[in-house]
């Protein structure tokens, strides 16, 4: 009796059984503790911007916040090295439904950060806010460069694929507003103008919502140049399509006797969304720098041309 042809189907039969089992335990390794660790991972980019390109390589460092289905605070999971384009992130995570919540740049910088309790702290709470507001509620030291990116309903199941990968788009939270004033009569010496913007726009909670309820004054870097320019230079939290921020641009005088009195109110957001509407940009997170011209003509009136990257908004009068 020809006993090789037994033989061999024994062996096909264990070395399928073998495979079989091999699977079963890699199976079992993924869905173990309902852990979802196979392959598992977030990219994350930053591509709105004016270039369209993802420039995350000029971001310093970033951390991944994550939130259970409930909007309680999970873990987080800062980067390591160098950031560069394409930057993807493995994760660890149970098998359930989570919110993710990256922020980028250098929070220990200008920016205090809340303490982050496992199981209690909560999506809705606050995030950053701004290290440097005075007792006064004015602002003179401003913040570094900002980036945020969210990703609701994330959907974590235990899987033999590894191709569980979800990306994250950064927006730039902080914008660059630079105001060139033209026309005072600050070469009599009698009194003295001042740029300042008003806002309530100095923390943000998780969903990159406006926290703060106290009004704060930027004070700029101004400077003077030759031809009686009055140069304001900012750096503010972006500014939010809502006018949940009611950040203000506001131009004062102060004459010898100490009397001060507003000569020129107008809202940021306003200027911000007719340049927008007029370039044909709807993206109000692309630009992060806004250059605004303000030409005053002095007389019975104060008159105040608007220009804002280029594009003229507006023509305004205020009484004297």
């Amino acid at each position: 009796m020809d006993r090789k042809p037994i033989n061999n189907r024994i062996k096909i039969w264990g070395i399928a059984l073998c495979m079989i089992t091999s699977c079963l335990l890699l199976m079992q390794g993924c869905m173990k503790d309902s852990m979802a660790d196979c392959g598992l991972s977030v990219r994350v980019q930053y591509t709105r911007n004016k270039d369209g390109v993802d420039l995350l390589e000029n971001i310093d460092r970033l951390t991944l916040y994550v939130f259970d289905a409930e909007g309680t605070f999970v873990g987080e999971f800062p980067s390591t090295g160098t950031l560069y384009n394409g930057f993807t992130m493995p994760l660890s995570l149970k098998s359930g439904t989570y919110t993710f919540v990256v922020w980028g740049g250098n929070l220990d910088d200008t920016y205090q950060l809340p303490s982050f309790v496992q199981g209690r702290t909560k999506q809705n709470d606050e995030a950053v806010l701004l290290k440097n507001v005075a007792a006064d509620n004015t602002i003179t030291e401003f913040p570094t460069s900002l980036y945020y990116g969210t990703l609701s309903n994330v959907t974590i199941k235990p899987s033999l694929q590894r191709d569980q990968i979800f990306t994250i788009n950064l927006i730039k939270d902080t914008k660059n507003v630079n105001v060139t004033a033209t026309g005072l009569p600050m070469e009599t010496r009698a009194e003295s103008f001042a740029c300042n913007i008003y806002s309530r726009n100095f923390g943000l909670r998780f969903d990159n919502l406006v926290t703060g309820t106290n009004e704060v004054k930027y004070i700029p870097h101004s400077t003077i140049n030759e031809e009686n320019q009055l140069v304001s230079q900012f750096v503010i939290l972006r500014e939010i399509s809502d006018k949940s921020t009611h950040s203000q641009l506001v131009f004062t005088r102060t004459q010898n006797n100490g009397i001060e009195s507003e000569i020129y109110r107008q809202s940021l957001i306003d200027l911000i969304l007719a340049l927008l509407v007029r370039s044909g940009n709807a993206d109000l997170d692309i630009e992060d720098e806004f250059n605004i011209e303000v030409a005053f003509v002095f007389g019975e009136y104060v008159t105040a041309s608007v220009t804002i990257n280029g594009w003229t908004y507006d023509e305004v009068q205020y009484p004297l």
